[in-house]
């Protein structure tokens, strides 16, 4: 017994060693210090990611852009400006422009006037937008800013033409102003930057849309910027076909609001998507047409501006008022409409975040070598910006999940609830659970 006890004893110990030794070997040979530089980076990247509104590029561009802001542009067409995106827009562009004069008031090369119109069906709002304008310029030394309302109503043709015809005389005086160029009859309007914001939306679902909606949705999103773009680069040549000329400008840089609708399905927008996906190619289009343009397509997400109800059927104004629920009634022109919701939500961006980042997008030409060719910039917040990669890289994986929430988003349209409060969605889910039938 007692050599049996003893023989057990060796073996356990034998085995004992034998495990430890090849656990010290097997330890040797993990490369412990890549694994751990492997799961910092990981670490460092989700937590890159998460905080990220846009697509990478632009938000290093950002960054550099705001340490480093560049001369924004000196002549500036912003359609759309009475409220929401293009009224902030409208806002920075001034703050910008006072101070880049401010800073090269010293040297009067630097120091020509500037020139920002602002364009909106809404008199009253413009003016205000204006106003708040001025009242930031009060805040510098210099006031070479001057600031022009002009207004447009979008659905109207004859309106756009003479619209574009005033633009193009107040450029055209403004570059002889300010010495640009010597005044001659070929000379070219000194339009650098235009910015199409304006449009209008319906939160529906597409069976229930009414026809004259559908029309007034793509009007408003998607026709005006086809007619009103050829109306404006007439006055400038086409290299293509029209010799170089030295006494003509540079077409404007065209800053188009897209959507993240045109890149991704989005339930109860059928129309507006089908608007943008239709203004988004076609300048997609353009630039392979004309490489010597310079398009920058902002497609921003759900952004925070009150233009919508959660449970209206028909578009608003320009005020963020609810229109009659007529859908028959003639519909209204509102500045860039985002998906319907009626209150704040961290799932919706700020609208300053969101002109921000659409301005550093268009900085890539505000240097002296614009770059020119198309642009396409994604702007909005996790988890939206996640999804729209997946759907770019992995579309049929993600479209059941669509269908799932598509169809949860038109229960709460139908219950009048907040689409982006997720309180809506528990109370949603709580009452589905209820009404359920028990076992």
């Amino acid at each position: 017994r007692q050599c049996y006890i003893e023989i057990v004893r060796g073996k356990i110990g034998h085995s004992t060693r034998f495990l430890l030794a090849e656990y010290r070997t097997t330890t040797m040979m993990i490369p412990w210090p890549r694994l751990v530089a492997a799961a910092t980076a990981t670490v460092g990247t989700t937590a890159f990611w998460a905080n990220m509104d846009c697509n990478p590029s632009l938000y290093v561009r950002e960054r550099w852009w705001r340490r480093n802001p560049p001369n924004p542009p000196q002549s500036t067409w912003i359609i759309g400006a009475s409220s929401g995106i293009g009224k902030e827009m409208a806002l920075q562009l001034s703050q910008q422009h006072q101070q880049r004069q401010q800073q090269h008031s010293s040297t009067t090369a630097d120091n020509h006037g500037s020139l920002l119109i602002l364009s909106s069906r809404n008199v009253d709002a413009l003016e205000q937008v204006a106003q708040e304008c001025r009242r930031q310029q009060q805040h510098y030394e210099t006031n070479d800013l001057r600031i022009v309302c002009l207004p447009l109503d979008v659905t109207n043709l004859p309106q756009l033409e003479s619209a574009v015809q005033q633009v193009c005389e107040l450029t055209t005086t403004q570059q002889h102003d300010n010495g640009r160029k010597k005044q001659s009859e070929s000379c070219s309007p000194a339009l650098d930057m235009v910015v199409m914001n304006a449009g209008s939306g319906v939160l529906s679902p597409a069976l229930e849309t009414d026809s004259n909606v559908v029309q007034t949705v793509l009007q408003t999103n998607a026709l005006w910027p086809m007619i009103l773009t050829p109306l404006l680069l007439q006055h400038y040549p086409d290299p293509t076909r029209d010799p170089p000329n030295s006494t003509t400008s540079a077409p404007p840089q065209l800053l188009i609001t897209s959507s993240i609708a045109a890149k991704v399905p989005v339930p109860l927008s059928a129309s507006y998507a089908a608007a943008k996906a239709a203004l988004h190619h076609y300048f997609l289009s353009l630039a392979t047409e004309r490489p010597d343009l310079v398009i920058d397509l902002a497609c921003p997400g759900p952004v925070d501006t009150q233009f919508h109800s959660n449970h209206i059927q028909s578009p608003v104004d320009d005020h963020g008022e609810e229109d009659s629920r007529d859908l028959d009634s003639k519909q209204q022109v509102q500045e860039h409409p985002q998906q319907a919701s009626s209150s704040s939500s961290p799932l919706k961006m700020p609208v300053q975040r969101c002109a921000q980042l659409m301005l550093a997008a268009a900085a890539r030409s505000w240097q002296p070598r614009r770059s020119a060719g198309v642009q396409e910039s994604w702007i909005c917040q996790q988890p939206t910006l996640t999804a729209l990669y997946l759907y770019q890289w992995c579309p049929s994986l993600l479209r059941p999940v669509l269908a799932r929430i598509g169809t949860k988003r038109v229960n709460l349209w139908r219950r009048g609830l907040d689409l982006y409060n997720p309180s809506s969605w528990t109370a949603a889910a709580e009452s589905s659970n209820e009404s359920s039938p028990k076992r």
